[in-house]
């Protein structure tokens, strides 16, 4: 999700999954002193472990486009949690890794551009 109020940008623990696998399952793999706690719409909290990773984009002739950059990776819940949780919050695109771009709304047909700045 594209989040122009969002300070960062955040993974979450869904999507985390799946993108880096086993390593990010097991919370006893990720380095303590890299967490930090952030606040969301409604005073939700969210530990996050902070990351270096390369975000890739592609341009509308499919050739990609990398940012390295540091993001908020959500800390898995407990297993008791992540078996019974669904969707709760998206990951977000925040204005950290926006401030590269030109942001552009279409509506009709409803979509986004983003237009790399020089």
């Amino acid at each position: 999700m594209i989040d122009t109020g969002a300070d960062y940008t955040v993974l979450q623990w869904e999507a985390g999954r799946t993108l880096l696998g086993a390593w990010y399952r097991d919370p006893s793999n990720l380095p303590r002193g890299s967490l930090v706690t952030v606040t969301g719409v409604g005073d939700a909290t969210l530990r996050c472990l902070v990351q270096r990773a390369g975000l890739r984009f592609m341009d509308a002739d499919r050739n990609p486009f990398r940012i390295a950059h540091s993001l908020l990776i959500a800390e898995p819940p407990p297993r008791s949690v992540q078996r019974r949780a669904h969707w709760e919050m998206p990951s977000l695109l925040g204005r950290d890794i926006l401030q590269h771009f030109e942001l552009s709304l279409f509506y009709d047909p409803p979509s986004v551009a983003l237009t790399l700045r020089d």
